[in-house]
């Protein structure tokens, strides 16, 4: 638990540096970190999904998980459109943004830190770790989180920090989930939700590269679809 501290604690320091950076970088190199930090995230996608789909057969390469992207990312899209997911995130986020008098976009970087920080194989197949007294992926995404905090919060303001208390409580209890249901979790349902995971925040590394509008929050329903998957199909 202490690591999973530790984590939160890393990204509530690096978005105070970023911040501190934001007042003397131009809005040329603030695009240009932006543009970066979108190759990195999307290269960190690319391995996640590739380390969970590709297999290795009497020495011949193979896919696995194909149909199952396909169904949930697809169905996710179709749920997420349907209930406006995205357009209501806005209207809310314009809301908070309303009351609070700042031009920070303050629940973007919350949002954007968020997902980035919550969405993936590190922070699953971490807290299953630490859950059985090996912190080591945990201090390694504490590390990555600080780098990406620094360079959110420099682009997208000081609502990132906020996102450190989202990390705590879900890695908090995603903690305690493995810790009590030990090997009731197999690998394969790990995995597969990290693909579908790593799927979205390609998306948004995307967005940050090229300005185009990948609708990210209506991909979330995918999440809940790759689980119903997993139930139903591979289980």
């Amino acid at each position: 638990m202490l690591a999973i501290i530790i984590n939160a604690l890393g990204i509530v320091l690096g978005t105070g540096i970023g911040v501190g950076l934001r007042k003397i970088i131009k809005e040329d190199a603030v695009k240009s970190i932006l543009k970066v930090l979108g190759v990195l995230v999307i290269i960190i996608s690319l391995t996640g999904i590739l380390e969970a789909m590709v297999v290795f057969t009497d020495g011949q390469i193979g896919f696995q998980y194909e149909l199952l992207l396909l169904v949930t990312i697809s169905l996710g899209a179709l749920v997420g459109e349907l209930l406006k997911l995205e357009e209501r995130f806005i209207t809310f986020q314009e809301k908070i943004e309303d009351k609070v008098k700042t031009k920070t976009n303050l629940t973007k970087g919350f949002f954007e830190a968020t997902l980035l920080f919550c969405v993936g194989a590190l922070a699953i197949v971490g807290s299953f770790n630490a859950a059985t007294g090996n912190p080591s992926l945990i201090y390694l995404k504490t590390v990555l989180d600080f780098i990406s905090s620094i360079l959110l919060s420099a682009t997208l303001g000081v609502g990132v920090v906020f996102s450190a208390v989202i990390v705590f409580l879900y890695q908090g209890i995603m903690f305690a989930i493995f810790y009590y249901s030990g090997s009731m979790l197999t690998a394969e349902f790990i995995s597969i939700i990290s693909l579908v995971g790593y799927v979205i925040i390609m998306c948004m590394g995307i967005n940050f590269i090229s300005g185009k509008k990948i609708k990210i929050m209506n991909l979330l329903p995918a999440l809940l679809f790759a689980i119903i998957y997993y139930l139903v199909f591979l289980l």
